[in-house]
């Protein structure tokens, strides 16, 4: 997972947002407002334009400079730069957790218990989480950088894989968490980069 895929992960499991909700009687609403199929048909044909979405794409780029690709690059040039930038080549700590997320505290309990009583994770979380997109990996965040954990996970006190936490309150609902691994801050080798 690139680190901007986490970053956008985890500002979507930390996000915050004021709601308002209405009830609406959307059959008493319909029987104000008679509309045959053929006026839907004939509006939808008429309007095609509103309803399209434009085409999307991503573009990565690289910009090279063909002058300065010419020059040769001694063994010992690229190892002077590797060890003049070290911290451009290291990997920090990396941890991968899974989540389970409920609306209530009684169904973040439940949950536990299910877990406590050798329930699967994965097959929970798929069935019970209230987060969709954590949900279809089983809770599996993917590996989450420090600066990019979110503080309710950072609080949690996890230290071994597979240890759960207990509940924890959080600004979605209720969390259960998990940690699945550790990856410690490694610095890569000449090699490797």
């Amino acid at each position: 997972m690139l680190k901007g895929e986490t970053d956008e992960l985890a500002a979507l499991v930390a996000q915050q947002r004021v709601v308002r909700e209405a009830t609406i009687d959307v059959n008493a609403l319909e029987a104000k407002q008679p509309v045959t199929e053929q006026e839907i048909a004939s509006y939808y044909e008429q309007n095609k334009n509103n309803f399209m979405t434009p085409e999307q794409f991503r573009v990565s780029y690289i910009k090279l400079d063909a002058a300065t690709m010419q020059q040769p690059v001694s063994d010992a040039d690229i190892q002077s730069y590797y060890d003049q930038h070290q911290d451009q080549f290291t990997q920090p700590q990396r941890t991968r957790y899974s989540i389970i997320q409920t609306k209530t505290e009684d169904e973040a309990k439940a949950v536990l218990d299910e877990l406590n009583e050798g329930g699967d994770f994965a097959a929970l979380a798929k069935e019970k989480s209230a987060d969709i997109i954590s949900a279809r990996n089983g809770g599996d965040m993917g590996w989450l950088e420090d600066a990019t954990i979110p503080d309710e996970l950072k609080n949690a006190g996890l230290k071994e894989k597979g240890q759960l936490s207990g509940v924890i309150k959080s600004s979605v609902g209720f969390l259960i968490v998990r940690l699945d691994d550790i990856q410690p801050a490694k610095v890569k080798s000449l090699d490797e980069v």
